[in-house]
């Protein structure tokens, strides 16, 4: 043991053994809530390779169910079903609060500020979080690890390099893309996309041959005819 610049150091085997299982236990903490393996298709992003490389043969596969709107294609109908309320403006309501929500998902973690449940827990400090990267971000803190993607400029932090590209445009003001229809400009591609369906809901109407009521999809009409029935 000795004494340096006022830090105290021990190198005896207990000290060092009980380190490295600090670290270790830092490590499986993180590893976690961590999801380092990338969909190139789509950007979906799993905790194992094998869910990976599972997810990724739903691309080549068939996908019978297709949305009549923007003809988005899904291997399943319940798939369709969530999507279709991107279209419909259908969301799922807290009973707690005026939010909503299109995913199921996205309610259930929402639902945690109102329960007070913070289901990510620190083992070593015992703080506990709702959100699964504000957890990833306090556990690097006991480390003093630096998270790998994080914006020069804002120290916003990114899980993926990609990410980080894509937000630096904010910064940059860069709006590479581009509508087709009326030429605005974004600087997310995701922004783009969720931009065009309202061109599309604009152009397709189906319209009641009884009483003329106009919907923006085919399914709402099918259900707005029951009322007739």
């Amino acid at each position: 043991m000795s004494n340096l610049d006022n830090k105290i150091t021990c190198s005896c085997e207990a000290c060092e053994s009980f380190q490295e299982s600090y670290a270790l236990r830092l490590r499986a903490m993180i590893q976690k809530t961590e999801k380092p393996y990338v969909c190139d298709m789509c950007g979906r992003k799993f905790e194992k390779e094998e869910k990976l490389k599972r997810h990724i043969s739903t691309h080549t596969m068939v996908k019978p169910y297709m949305c009549q709107i923007c003809n988005s294609s899904f291997l399943k109908n319940h798939r369709l079903q969530r999507h279709m309320r991107v279209h419909t403006g259908d969301r799922i309501q807290c009973q707690n609060c005026d939010k909503s929500f299109l995913q199921k998902t996205s309610l259930k973690e929402h639902m945690y500020f109102h329960t007070g449940v913070k289901p990510y827990v620190c083992d070593l400090c015992n703080q506990s979080f709702v959100r699964a990267r504000r957890f990833r971000q306090h556990v690097r803190s006991h480390t003093g690890e630096k998270p790998a993607h994080v914006c020069p400029i804002c120290n916003k932090i990114l899980t993926q390099k990609y990410y980080l590209k894509e937000h630096m445009y904010i910064h940059i003001n860069e709006k590479k893309y581009i509508c087709d229809i009326c030429n605005k400009a974004f600087v997310r591609d995701k922004k783009l996309q969720q931009h065009k369906l309202v061109h599309v809901n604009k152009k397709l109407f189906f319209v009641c041959e009884i009483c003329g009521k106009s919907c923006n999809h085919k399914t709402s009409l099918k259900i707005h005819m029951l009322t007739h029935t």
